[in-house]
Order: structure tokens, then C-alpha cells, then sequence
């Protein structure tokens, strides 16, 4: 039964990471012209990242147009600015 629910955990990290860089891939297809469109999934992507105990630098979500879209907005503030600042320290 333990194998069962080692397997169970292992099919979920994976398929996370998968969703993850399928999400980054998708952000990543916007040009600046249509990047407010994809506000939600970059808002999402930012939170599922910061969220992953994986996730150890988030510089390649800076490159993602959708996300330098957020740019002044709350979320980029609380969540990528700060994280910046703050990784500075560490």
C-alpha cells in the first residue's frame, strides 16, 4: 500500500513539473502587443512557482512578456519584487 501512495505522489510531482514548463511555454509564445491577454495564466504561474519547495530561482519568469505585463501591479510588487530584494540577503 505504501508503494501505491509513493507512486500516487510521484505521478503528481511529475505531472506538475510538466504543467509547469507547458505554462511557461504557453507565456512564452506571447509578443508584447497580445501579453495582457495571458494577465491570469502569468498571475498563476507566478503563485504556482514561488509555491513549488522546488523553485529556487524564478529569473526566467522576468523574461516571460505576460509576466513583465504585471509589472506596477500588486502581484508583481508582493511576489517578484520582493522576492528580487530579498533573495539579495540570502
Amino acid at each position: 500500500m505504501a508503494g501505491l501512495a509513493w507512486c500516487k505522489e510521484h505521478n503528481a510531482v511529475n505531472y506538475r513539473d510538466s504543467a509547469s514548463k507547458v505554462m511557461i511555454e504557453l507565456l512564452g509564445s506571447y509578443t508584447e502587443s497580445t501579453a495582457s491577454q495571458a494577465k491570469d495564466d502569468a498571475c498563476k504561474c507566478i503563485l504556482t512557482s514561488l509555491a513549488d519547495p522546488k523553485s529556487f530561482l524564478l529569473d526566467h519568469l522576468l523574461t516571460l512578456k505576460p509576466v513583465k505585463s504585471l509589472e506596477g501591479e500588486k502581484i508583481y510588487e508582493v511576489s517578484l519584487d520582493n522576492y528580487f530584494t530579498n533573495r539579495m540577503y540570502i
